[in-house]
């Protein structure tokens, strides 16, 4: 049995059972999961994905075959953790040498990775920026007069959650200040 998850969502596949007229899922928050977890009964194919779930949570799963004889024997058990929201709003104020991002705080989160890049686009695969505690982070040392992508993912012991929305800035160089006799 496999588990593959996206956003509020489980995808379950499992290999057909020879005999059985359908299948019932069998699914907790914890591991361990038996007879007696929460049941999705009269499944009729050998896959089945499971909706409406919260975000950024863990979902153990077994399977077993059912017939005219009754229920069969549990699966091995398979998991699948649904990933947190992307961080709404994410600003981008450019500083002298800096740039100052601000993004809404995202429940159930631990931490967020800011990702960034010099051409837009960014994914998970650019610079990161990780263990950030806070929904605020200076990127500082940066080029003056140099375009700056980012994307920020909240984390939690469910993983890396969505990216966000792009947002984008530009470092200008500090103007100098003249004074008249």
């Amino acid at each position: 049995m496999t588990a593959n998850s996206a956003a509020g969502q489980v995808t379950l596949d499992w290999n057909a059972v020879s005999g059985a007229n359908s299948y019932t899922v069998y699914w907790d928050n914890d591991p361990d999961v038996n007879y007696s977890s929460t049941a999705i009964t009269s499944v009729s194919k050998d896959y089945y994905i499971h909706t409406g779930l919260d975000n950024g949570t863990t979902y153990f799963y077994k399977v077993a075959g059912v017939n005219s004889a009754g229920t069969g024997t549990l699966s091995i058990e398979a998991n699948g953790s649904t990933p947190l929201p992307a961080p709404n709003n994410l600003s981008a104020i450019t500083g002298f040498n800096q740039i100052a991002l601000d993004w809404d705080n995202v429940t159930g989160s631990t931490s967020y990775t800011v990702y960034w890049d010099n051409s837009s686009g960014s994914t998970r695969s650019d610079t990161a920026i990780t263990s950030i505690s806070t929904d605020y982070y200076t990127h500082t040392s940066l080029d003056n007069n140099t375009t700056y992508y980012y994307k920020v993912a909240a984390i939690n012991s469910s993983g890396i959650g969505t990216l966000s929305s792009e947002a984008v800035s530009y470092t200008h160089l500090r103007a100098h200040e003249t004074r008249g006799n």
